[in-house]
Order: structure tokens, then sequence, then C-alpha cells
């Protein structure tokens, strides 16, 4: 027992001066510490565009603070040891060095030598240029250390052209919208080999079948008499028209043609609206078979209609619309089209003074393409 008893004392003993040893050399790295050191620097070379960096610093655990005289193109913030760089673009054409100077309490600082290439570059604020009827000209601009050119390797009938800006370059159409998109080219050449070119797609879209549609049409072929012109407006783009007749007793009132899955629909049962100098409501019907047989007044909402496909002419330069029976409704079919003015409520024929104002049966419009 006294033999394990001493064995322990000296287990104890040796563990004490062990500590002790490891405690005084702790301290005297801590005290021979008399500058800031650097452990790490994620980046001390920037290109011209910049960019971040971390400066791990040593300083015995006490907080760190940065400074440099190039606070224009060098942000600081600082956390703990660690020293955050923001670099900015450089801009000019020569090279730039700073310098990072690192403190912490009265330790001697340290220094970190910073460098950023000179400005070498060739960017565009937009690489994709989409044209169409209401956008004849785009200008991007245009960033570069050198002077520049720009050459055209597709452009489809001459429709793009360009000018140089103070800002960089204007890019213009010349066409309007057709049937097919034009797709072109331009690309942007630095007068420094070493620099990339740049290349600009430009897409001059195709004009939608729902915008061909818009204007004014020709009655060609109606089974009636009325040869009045019809005019297409926009109602909600690219899916629904106003259309009017030029008729006198319409007074601009309008019904409404939906466009859908290339077809466009005229529904029956539209309150076309009131007639001030006439006094009398504009309203919208069919008149059509029932299985064939008889004549009925079709004039409730939606119940029938009248669809047409445009067909195009690209040598005669023309769109035709040739309407006929929708076959929406298994028993109906809708034969003729009459817009009537009636007193007092709409769909009201047999009130005084009520009136057909025109009529259609086999009707075919026709329009110029590019009207």
């Amino acid at each position: 027992m006294r033999y394990f008893k001493e064995i322990q004392c000296r287990l104890l003993t040796l563990s004490a001066v062990l500590a002790a040893s490891l405690l005084l050399s702790s301290c005297n790295k801590v005290e021979s510490l008399t500058s800031v050191g650097i452990a790490s620097i994620s980046a001390s070379e920037f290109s011209c565009e910049g960019g971040l960096a971390t400066i791990e610093a040593l300083a015995g655990g006490s907080p760190v603070s940065a400074v440099t005289s190039d606070a224009d193109w060098i942000e600081l913030s600082c956390v703990r040891e660690n020293v955050l760089l923001r670099i900015l673009p450089n801009t000019q054409p020569e090279s730039r060095r700073g310098q990072v100077v690192i403190s912490a309490g009265t330790l001697k600082p340290a220094t970190v030598e910073i460098t950023q290439e000179a400005y070498r570059l060739l960017s565009v604020s937009s690489s994709n240029l989409d044209f169409s009827a209401d956008v004849k000209q785009i200008e991007i601009e245009i960033r570069s250390s050198c002077p520049w050119t720009a050459v055209f390797t597709e452009n489809p009938g001459n429709c793009f052209s360009w000018t140089a800006t103070d800002r960089g370059i204007c890019v213009s159409s010349s066409l309007d919208p057709g049937r097919k998109a034009i797709v072109g080219r331009l690309k942007i050449i630095p007068e420094d080999s070493s620099l990339p070119a740049q290349t600009l797609g430009l897409y001059l879209r195709e004009k939608t079948v729902y915008d061909f549609l818009v204007g004014s049409w020709t009655v060609v072929a109606n089974d009636e008499s009325d040869r009045s012109n019809f005019v297409f407006s926009k109602k909600k783009d690219q899916y629904s028209f106003n259309v009017s007749i030029e008729n006198s007793k319409t007074a601009g009132l309008c019904f409404e043609a939906l466009m859908s899955e290339g077809k466009l629909r005229i529904y029956s049962g539209q309150e076309c609206g009131y007639n001030e100098n006439e006094g009398k409501y504009l309203s919208l019907h069919y008149n059509g078979p029932k299985n064939g047989n008889g004549w009925y007044i079709l004039k409730s909402a939606n119940m029938v209609a009248w669809d047409a496909v445009p067909v195009f002419d690209e040598e005669a330069g023309t769109i035709t619309l040739a309407f006929k029976d929708s076959g929406i409704h298994a028993e109906y079919r809708a034969e003729l089209l009459a817009l009537w003015l009636c007193p007092d409520s709409y769909f009201n024929f047999s009130g005084s003074g009520a009136s057909m104002v025109v009529s259609y049966r086999n009707l075919v419009l026709s329009k110029e393409m590019n009207e």
C-alpha cells in the first residue's frame, strides 16, 4: 500500500510540473509576440473588375484594426483578427498598387500590399435586342478600355443598321414585322486583340395573326345587300377585338370578336350599346334553322357563333375571313347575322320603331396584309 501511495504522489507531482511548464511556455510565446503576423491572405492581386478578399492576422487574440491610404478603391472592415477587403473596379488604363496596414494594441503593425490590373475590358449592357412594330431603335451601353468597331455577321435584307453614341451603340430596324421573324448578328470588335469580341443577337419578331387582323376590312361577299366596311380595333391585346361597322346608325358602337386557336369567333346575343341619336339600343343576334328546319331568332348570349380562319395570300398581299357557323350548338345553325336598333331595351324587336340596321349571310371580308 505504501508503494502505491508513493507512485501516486510522484504522478501528481509530475502532472503539476508539466502543467506549469506548458503555462510558462504559453506565456513566453505571448510575451515574445512583438508584431502583428499574417497567417493567410485569400487574394492580394486583382483583375480590373475588383473582388473580395480576407486577411487572417495573428495578434495573440487581440482584435485588429486596418487602414489604407487608398480608400477610394480599397474598402476595409475588421472582425476580431480578420480583415475583410472589397476591391472596387479599376476604370483607368493604368494598373494600381496599394497598402493595407494592420494594427493591434502595442504590436508593431503589419503591411500587406494589394495590386490591381489596369482597365482592360469590353462589355455590353445587353446582348439580345428585341425589335417590334413599336420598338424600332435600341441603345445599349458599351464599356471598353480601347476603341472598337461593329460588323454585321448576319443581316437579312439589310434590316438592321447601327450608329455609335456617347454611351455605346444604337441599333435600328428599318422593316416592319412580317409573317416571319428576322434574326441578325452584330459583332463588337475591340482594337485590343487580346480582348474577346462581343456578339449582339438582333431579333425582329414576327407579326402575330392577331395584329394582322387589326384595321379596316372590305366586304367582298354577302348574300344580303350591305357592303359597309368592318373595322377591327384592339380590345384585349392578342385575345379580343372591338368590331364596328361603318354605318351611320351604328354610331361607332361595337360588338366583340374573340381570337382563339387561330380562329376568329363572333358570338350571339351581344348588347352593343345605346345610340343616343336614334334613342335606341343596338344589339347583335343570329337567325337560322333548327335541325335544318324553320327560321329562328338566336339571341341568347353565346348560344351560337360564326367562325372564320384567317387566310393569307402572300402573292396578293391580302388576308381573307370567310365566316360560317361554328357548330357549337347541336341543333341550331347560325346562318344570318343581324344588327338591330330596338326601343326601350335590347332585342325588343316588336317595339315601335325597331329596325334592322345591317344583315349578313355567307359573309367574306378582306384587307391588305400590310395595312
